[in-house]
């Protein structure tokens, strides 16, 4: 039987490290081994997993990445805001590079991302585009050679790729997952070794257990879809300096990039624009324009949708980017309305309904569109042609969504891809609060469930920089009170007259409560169904915005000044403000004042 060396002892001698006569080691050269030994413990720290612990992902990498590229641009855009936000990044983050283990993957993933958050010369995700912009780009960034890269971009783009690994309509879906799993995994192997090595260390128990902390926190955030959240601390020097002239938060971007005063665009109802500092705030380089919950409460039938309607178009026809999540009504029922109001903003000879007109140029009705015939289809058709031109041309968008029978997780995760669609986004209408369903572990008891709900929607409208136009139910209670009022004096309603919960008053930015307006005898010239607009909460006080020449001035009201209730009428034939007597009563208060 032939003695056979050990293989390290084998390996040892062909590099010449050792030297063996008869079977025994006649020299070593020390020095020599122990520079590899340090440099192996180097490594080893540097690259902590081991082979057996790294999972292959290449199938399901490659799927996703082919999902993305043999597509539309517009559908590429989807898809990859749907894994930034299974990996939860951040708007203006990029897509973490550990996701990927190719290094091909990884830079055409780099791409994407650059592209979609828009810090290339190209606009469109598309194959083409992705390579215009990779070969753009210095030679030193580069990872791989430009031929790779355009070869490996060619075979993702096929569209028969996905279908050699399964079903299309469930491989997305699933590799998204797979990848999450195996990366939440891989860091785990990390830890586990990393743990080993610091207790080998004379590394202090407390830092140990910090950093433990700080990797498992990271290893959660990737199964919840937060990776790229990282923690929700932050240093003071980065909030002062940051990365100068990047996309992060700072304070010396944001007192640098100070211009003249901005009106903010306005919901065109004043009664809620004096609430809100003038209304809504445009988009602004280094600064935070929004993360305000505003709810707007009334009882059935008395217009929340409308005031929605109103709001949302509004905001649009003056260059925002808008959404308008529907939880009670469906397509057929939302769409007309905000065409119609929108007719009312942007079509030439706005002020009068369009068969008033010789040219037949003037707004159209709700009741115009659902009930279309022959006879007018062809007038409502040009109609819509000017309303979508008259859009485009304000350089505003409404982004619609209609969740059947959506709880708050659904709600939220659809709230959170249209922010990842449109960075832009300034302000959302979410019609309604109290329409949501119950969720999967949310509290039996409805207070409490309503309270948890109102604490994560006033979150998510930080988180994603928006305004967060809420309109809720009222309860009965109000009725009750106004039974009461023998005296049948003007009561303002209470925000406990909200519908199973007094949270939304407590986090709420501003709270309008709606109430028909009764008339008393020596009421004169108030409109018809007028509607009472309390203004029941308003953190920042009351703003007004008046022109002085080509500028504004923003004046704030004080407390003799400020408007308690206002009266304001809806056309619901076009979803749109009809009177609002805001102005007036701030007139009156300013002269009693004097």
């Amino acid at each position: 039987m032939t003695n056979t060396k050990p293989f390290y002892i084998q390996k040892a001698e062909e590099l010449g490290l050792i030297k063996i006569n008869d079977g025994q080691i006649d020299s070593v050269k020390t020095e020599v081994c122990d520079k590899i030994i340090s440099v192996a413990r180097i490594v080893d720290k540097l690259q902590p997993t081991t082979a057996q612990a790294v999972e292959d992902t290449l199938d399901q990498e490659a799927i996703v990445l082919s999902r993305v590229l043999s597509g539309t641009s517009v559908k590429a855009k989807e898809y990859w805001s749907e894994l930034r936000t299974a990996f939860g990044v951040k708007f203006g983050e990029m897509v973490s590079p550990s996701i990927w283990s190719d290094a091909r993957f990884k830079q055409i993933a780099r791409e994407i991302d650059m592209i979609f958050i828009g810090d290339r010369d190209v606009e469109l995700i598309e194959p083409n585009s992705i390579l215009t912009s990779y070969e753009s780009i210095d030679e030193s960034n580069r990872s791989v050679p430009v031929t790779d890269f355009a070869e490996c971009l060619s075979q993702l783009k096929d569209p028969d790729l996905i279908k050699t690994y399964g079903k299309e309509s469930v491989e997305w879906d699933t590799s998204l997952d797979v990848l999450k799993q195996v990366r939440a995994k891989g860091l785990l192997a990390e830890v586990i070794h990393e743990t080993k090595q610091l207790n080998r260390s004379e590394t202090k128990l407390s830092d140990v257990f910090e950093h433990l902390a700080v990797r498992a926190s990271e290893g959660i955030g990737i199964l919840r879809g937060s990776l790229g959240g990282g923690g929700g601390s932050v240093s003071i020097l980065e909030s002062i300096i940051g990365n100068p002239g990047g996309t992060t938060l700072n304070w010396i971007d944001n007192l640098s990039s100070q211009e003249e005063l901005i009106k903010p665009a306005t919901t065109g109802i004043t009664a809620i624009d004096i609430d809100l500092g003038g209304g809504v705030k445009y988009v602004q380089q280094h600064k935070l324009s929004g993360g305000r919950l505003l709810t707007l409460a009334a009882r059935t039938k008395l217009g929340k949708t409308g005031f929605g309607v109103q709001i949302a178009t509004s905001l649009a026809t003056q260059g925002l980017k808008v959404g308008f999540v529907s939880l009670e009504l469906s397509r057929d029922q939302i769409e007309p309305r905000i065409l119609s109001s929108l007719s009312k903003k942007v079509l030439p000879s706005k002020d009068y309904h369009y068969l008033k007109t010789i040219e037949k140029t003037g707004y159209f009705c709700v009741s115009d569109i659902v009930n279309c015939n022959p006879s007018t289809a062809e007038d409502i058709t040009r109609l819509l042609h000017g309303v979508a031109e008259g859009l485009l041309a304000s350089g505003g968008m409404i982004q619609m969504a209609y969740p059947s029978k959506a709880d708050l997780p659904t709600v939220c995760s659809d709230i959170r891809l249209m922010k990842a669609q449109h960075p832009e986004l300034r302000a959302i209408v979410l019609d309604h609060f109290h329409y949501m369903q119950s969720h999967q572990g949310c509290a039996r008891d409805e207070s409490v469930m309503l309270k948890d709900r109102a604490y994560a929607l006033n979150d998510l409208a930080k988180e994603c920089d928006i305004d967060l136009f809420l309109l809720a139910q009222m309860n009965q209670v109000g009725l009750k009170r106004d039974a009461q009022n023998v005296q049948q004096q003007q009561r303002e309603p209470q925000l406990d007259e909200i519908r199973g919960t007094d949270a939304l008053g407590h986090v709420s930015h501003a709270v309008w409560l709606l109430r028909k307006h009764k008339a008393s005898e020596n009421e004169q010239n108030v409109p018809k169904n007028s509607i009472e607009l309390w203004h029941s909460a308003y953190r920042a006080g009351q703003q007004l915005w008046l022109a002085e020449g080509d500028s504004y001035n923003c004046i704030q009201l004080d407390g003799e000044q400020q408007v308690g209730v206002s009266l304001v009428q809806l056309d619901y034939s076009t979803q749109s403000i009809k009177s609002d007597n805001t102005l007036t009563k701030i007139d009156l208060l300013k002269h009693r004042s004097k």
